[in-house]
Protein backbone atom coordinates (compact mmCIF):
# COMPACT_ATOMS: atom_id res chain seq x y z
CA UNK A 1 0.00 0.00 0.00
CA UNK A 2 1.60 3.36 -0.86
CA UNK A 3 0.23 7.11 -0.58
CA UNK A 4 -1.00 8.92 -3.12
CA UNK A 5 2.13 11.45 -3.81
CA UNK A 6 -0.66 14.45 -4.46
CA UNK A 7 -1.03 13.62 -0.74
CA UNK A 8 1.79 13.52 0.23
CA UNK A 9 3.73 16.44 2.23
CA UNK A 10 6.82 17.83 0.93
CA UNK A 11 9.64 17.66 3.20
CA UNK A 12 13.47 18.52 3.67
CA UNK A 13 14.16 16.54 7.31
CA UNK A 14 17.71 16.26 6.88
CA UNK A 15 19.96 19.08 8.23
CA UNK A 16 23.22 19.50 6.32
CA UNK A 17 26.24 17.63 7.71
CA UNK A 18 27.90 20.87 8.46
CA UNK A 19 25.18 21.66 10.83
CA UNK A 20 25.80 18.74 13.50
CA UNK A 21 28.09 18.01 15.85
CA UNK A 22 27.48 14.14 16.83
CA UNK A 23 28.70 11.66 19.54
CA UNK A 24 27.71 8.35 20.04
CA UNK A 25 24.56 9.08 22.66
CA UNK A 26 24.22 12.82 21.58
CA UNK A 27 23.71 15.13 18.65
CA UNK A 28 23.69 19.00 17.78
CA UNK A 29 22.19 20.34 15.34
CA UNK A 30 22.82 24.45 14.85
CA UNK A 31 19.64 25.46 13.04
CA UNK A 32 20.90 29.34 13.24
CA UNK A 33 22.50 31.08 15.41
CA UNK A 34 19.93 30.84 17.95
CA UNK A 35 17.82 27.55 16.81
CA UNK A 36 19.43 24.47 17.93
CA UNK A 37 18.59 20.93 17.81
CA UNK A 38 19.29 18.77 20.70
CA UNK A 39 19.14 15.31 21.00
CA UNK A 40 20.23 12.10 23.58
CA UNK A 41 18.97 8.55 22.61
CA UNK A 42 20.84 5.80 25.22
CA UNK A 43 20.96 3.60 21.85
CA UNK A 44 22.56 6.23 20.00
CA UNK A 45 20.20 6.61 17.55
CA UNK A 46 18.58 9.96 16.10
CA UNK A 47 15.64 10.20 13.83
CA UNK A 48 16.05 11.77 10.36
CA UNK A 49 12.57 11.40 9.00
CA UNK A 50 10.61 14.74 9.69
CA UNK A 51 7.52 14.21 12.35
CA UNK A 52 4.40 15.69 12.20
CA UNK A 53 5.64 18.88 14.14
CA UNK A 54 8.68 19.22 12.08
CA UNK A 55 9.32 19.14 8.13
CA UNK A 56 12.52 20.87 7.66
CA UNK A 57 16.30 21.00 8.58
CA UNK A 58 17.84 22.08 5.67
CA UNK A 59 18.82 25.37 6.68
CA UNK A 60 21.52 27.53 5.89
CA UNK A 61 24.55 26.72 8.04
CA UNK A 62 25.41 29.65 10.34
CA UNK A 63 28.88 30.63 11.52
CA UNK A 64 29.34 28.65 14.67
CA UNK A 65 32.97 27.34 16.49
CA UNK A 66 33.27 23.95 18.38
CA UNK A 67 36.09 23.29 20.94
CA UNK A 68 36.06 19.67 22.40
CA UNK A 69 38.24 17.83 25.25
CA UNK A 70 37.73 14.28 25.94
CA UNK A 71 34.95 14.92 28.89
CA UNK A 72 33.58 18.16 26.91
CA UNK A 73 31.70 20.40 24.62
CA UNK A 74 31.93 23.99 24.03
CA UNK A 75 29.30 25.23 21.00
CA UNK A 76 29.42 29.18 20.21
CA UNK A 77 27.36 30.88 17.67
CA UNK A 78 26.94 34.74 17.50
CA UNK A 79 24.34 34.59 20.60
CA UNK A 80 25.17 31.99 22.55
CA UNK A 81 27.80 29.13 24.35
CA UNK A 82 26.56 25.72 24.88
CA UNK A 83 28.67 23.75 27.21
CA UNK A 84 27.90 20.42 27.87
CA UNK A 85 29.63 17.01 29.47
CA UNK A 86 29.17 14.70 27.41
CA UNK A 87 27.38 12.93 29.95
CA UNK A 88 23.38 12.22 29.76
CA UNK A 89 21.15 15.55 29.33
CA UNK A 90 20.81 17.04 33.12
CA UNK A 91 20.86 20.62 34.55
CA UNK A 92 24.21 19.92 35.42
CA UNK A 93 25.66 18.78 32.08
CA UNK A 94 24.08 20.91 29.55
CA UNK A 95 23.78 24.49 29.62
CA UNK A 96 23.72 27.63 27.40
CA UNK A 97 25.39 31.05 28.20
CA UNK A 98 23.41 33.84 26.35
CA UNK A 99 26.32 36.09 25.09
CA UNK A 100 24.11 38.36 22.88
CA UNK A 101 24.65 38.81 19.16
CA UNK A 102 28.63 39.89 18.52
CA UNK A 103 29.13 39.24 22.62
CA UNK A 104 27.04 42.50 23.34
CA UNK A 105 25.85 41.05 26.82
CA UNK A 106 28.65 40.39 29.77
CA UNK A 107 29.10 36.84 31.06
CA UNK A 108 26.72 36.58 34.23
CA UNK A 109 24.42 38.98 33.49
CA UNK A 110 21.08 37.94 34.95
CA UNK A 111 19.23 36.12 33.19
CA UNK A 112 21.30 34.95 30.76
CA UNK A 113 22.26 31.17 31.17
CA UNK A 114 19.84 28.30 30.90
CA UNK A 115 20.14 24.95 32.26
CA UNK A 116 18.68 21.79 30.14
CA UNK A 117 14.90 21.71 31.06
CA UNK A 118 14.30 25.15 32.01
CA UNK A 119 11.42 26.45 30.44
CA UNK A 120 9.12 29.42 31.48
CA UNK A 121 7.07 30.12 27.91
CA UNK A 122 3.81 31.86 27.76
CA UNK A 123 0.61 30.04 27.65
CA UNK A 124 -0.45 29.54 23.66
CA UNK A 125 -3.57 27.84 23.04
CA UNK A 126 -5.60 25.14 23.74
CA UNK A 127 -6.41 22.29 21.20
CA UNK A 128 -9.70 21.48 21.92
CA UNK A 129 -12.32 23.12 24.00
CA UNK A 130 -14.57 19.64 24.21
CA UNK A 131 -15.88 19.57 27.59
CA UNK A 132 -14.68 22.82 28.86
CA UNK A 133 -16.96 25.29 30.97
CA UNK A 134 -15.35 28.35 31.92
CA UNK A 135 -11.52 28.96 32.20
CA UNK A 136 -9.34 26.17 30.45
CA UNK A 137 -5.37 25.16 31.02
CA UNK A 138 -3.05 26.61 27.95
CA UNK A 139 -0.48 24.39 26.44
CA UNK A 140 3.00 26.09 26.37
CA UNK A 141 4.38 28.58 23.26
CA UNK A 142 7.56 28.85 21.86
CA UNK A 143 7.46 32.27 23.14
CA UNK A 144 8.77 33.99 26.39
CA UNK A 145 9.64 36.43 28.59
CA UNK A 146 12.88 35.09 29.36
CA UNK A 147 15.53 33.99 27.24
CA UNK A 148 14.81 30.11 25.81
CA UNK A 149 12.18 28.13 25.37
CA UNK A 150 11.90 24.82 24.17
CA UNK A 151 9.65 22.78 21.28
CA UNK A 152 9.59 18.94 23.01
CA UNK A 153 9.78 17.04 20.18
CA UNK A 154 10.16 13.49 21.34
CA UNK A 155 7.22 11.90 21.47
CA UNK A 156 5.95 13.46 18.05
CA UNK A 157 5.26 10.79 14.94
CA UNK A 158 7.19 10.45 12.06
CA UNK A 159 6.72 10.94 8.57
CA UNK A 160 8.50 8.22 6.09
CA UNK A 161 9.34 8.62 2.91
CA UNK A 162 6.25 7.05 1.32
CA UNK A 163 4.04 10.19 3.52
CA UNK A 164 2.98 7.69 6.08
CA UNK A 165 3.02 8.28 9.56
CA UNK A 166 4.44 6.18 12.20
CA UNK A 167 4.87 5.47 16.11
CA UNK A 168 8.40 6.41 16.97
CA UNK A 169 10.77 2.99 17.61
CA UNK A 170 13.51 5.05 19.78
CA UNK A 171 12.29 7.24 22.52
CA UNK A 172 15.08 9.78 23.68
CA UNK A 173 15.38 13.36 23.94
CA UNK A 174 14.02 15.61 21.09
CA UNK A 175 14.44 18.73 21.92
CA UNK A 176 14.84 22.32 19.69
CA UNK A 177 15.90 25.65 21.61
CA UNK A 178 14.09 28.82 20.71
CA UNK A 179 17.21 31.19 22.12
CA UNK A 180 15.38 34.50 21.27
CA UNK A 181 15.38 36.54 24.52
CA UNK A 182 17.78 39.14 25.34
CA UNK A 183 18.07 40.54 28.49
CA UNK A 184 17.91 44.58 27.52
CA UNK A 185 15.48 44.19 24.59
CA UNK A 186 12.89 41.63 25.15
CA UNK A 187 11.83 38.35 23.13
CA UNK A 188 12.51 38.84 19.83
CA UNK A 189 8.86 37.15 18.49
CA UNK A 190 9.51 38.06 15.13
CA UNK A 191 12.39 36.29 14.83
CA UNK A 192 11.46 33.29 17.02
CA UNK A 193 8.47 32.83 14.76
CA UNK A 194 9.55 33.18 11.64
CA UNK A 195 12.10 30.40 12.42
CA UNK A 196 9.46 28.09 13.83
CA UNK A 197 7.59 28.48 10.15
CA UNK A 198 10.89 27.13 8.52
CA UNK A 199 11.15 24.82 10.82
CA UNK A 200 7.38 23.31 10.63
CA UNK A 201 6.54 25.01 7.80
CA UNK A 202 3.87 27.58 7.23
CA UNK A 203 0.54 27.91 8.60
CA UNK A 204 -2.11 26.60 5.48
CA UNK A 205 -4.66 29.06 3.89
CA UNK A 206 -8.01 28.11 4.60
CA UNK A 207 -9.69 26.28 1.92
CA UNK A 208 -12.53 27.97 0.07
CA UNK A 209 -15.05 26.00 0.53
CA UNK A 210 -14.73 26.17 4.40
CA UNK A 211 -14.99 29.88 4.29
CA UNK A 212 -19.16 29.57 3.27
CA UNK A 213 -21.72 28.15 5.92
CA UNK A 214 -21.33 24.96 7.87
CA UNK A 215 -23.94 22.98 9.23
CA UNK A 216 -23.33 20.48 11.93
CA UNK A 217 -25.25 19.31 14.78
CA UNK A 218 -24.62 16.71 17.58
CA UNK A 219 -27.31 14.11 16.72
CA UNK A 220 -27.65 10.84 15.14
CA UNK A 221 -28.92 11.60 12.21
CA UNK A 222 -30.84 8.41 10.16
CA UNK A 223 -29.87 8.38 6.51
CA UNK A 224 -33.56 10.03 5.67
CA UNK A 225 -33.44 12.38 8.48
CA UNK A 226 -29.99 13.85 7.01
CA UNK A 227 -31.34 14.02 3.11
CA UNK A 228 -34.35 15.66 4.43
CA UNK A 229 -32.12 18.49 6.13
CA UNK A 230 -30.69 19.07 2.65
CA UNK A 231 -33.65 19.45 0.46
CA UNK A 232 -35.05 22.15 3.47
CA UNK A 233 -31.86 24.00 3.27
CA UNK A 234 -32.71 24.20 -0.44
CA UNK A 235 -36.30 25.06 -0.13
CA UNK A 236 -35.70 28.35 2.06
CA UNK A 237 -32.56 28.71 -0.21
CA UNK A 238 -29.98 28.97 2.31
CA UNK A 239 -26.57 28.04 0.90
CA UNK A 240 -24.06 26.57 2.60
CA UNK A 241 -20.85 25.01 2.10
CA UNK A 242 -20.33 21.75 4.33
CA UNK A 243 -22.11 19.66 6.31
CA UNK A 244 -20.90 17.84 9.04
CA UNK A 245 -22.16 14.65 10.53
CA UNK A 246 -20.63 14.67 13.83
CA UNK A 247 -20.24 11.94 16.29
CA UNK A 248 -23.51 9.52 16.00
CA UNK A 249 -22.91 8.18 13.29
CA UNK A 250 -21.09 5.17 14.55
CA UNK A 251 -21.91 2.85 17.80
CA UNK A 252 -21.09 4.91 21.05
CA UNK A 253 -23.00 2.32 23.61
CA UNK A 254 -20.83 -0.26 23.49
CA UNK A 255 -20.67 -3.32 26.45
CA UNK A 256 -17.49 -1.87 28.55
CA UNK A 257 -15.72 -4.62 28.14
CA UNK A 258 -14.48 -3.74 25.18
CA UNK A 259 -13.65 -0.01 25.96
CA UNK A 260 -15.61 2.98 24.93
CA UNK A 261 -17.21 3.69 22.00
CA UNK A 262 -14.99 7.02 21.45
Amino acid sequence: MSLNKKYAYPTTPKAKKEAIILGDKYRFTILTSRLLRIEYNEDGYFEDNATQTVINREFDVPNFTVEETENLIKITTEYLELTYTKEKFSKQSLSIQYIGKNNSVSAGTSCTIWYFNQNAPLPGTARTLDGVNGACALEPSIMSRHTITILDDSSTATLREDGFIEPRKHIGIDNYLFCYGDVRKGFDFKACLKDFYKLTGNTPLLPRFALGNWWSRYHAYTQEEYTSLIKRFKKEEVPFSVAVIDMDWHYVAIDSKYGTGW
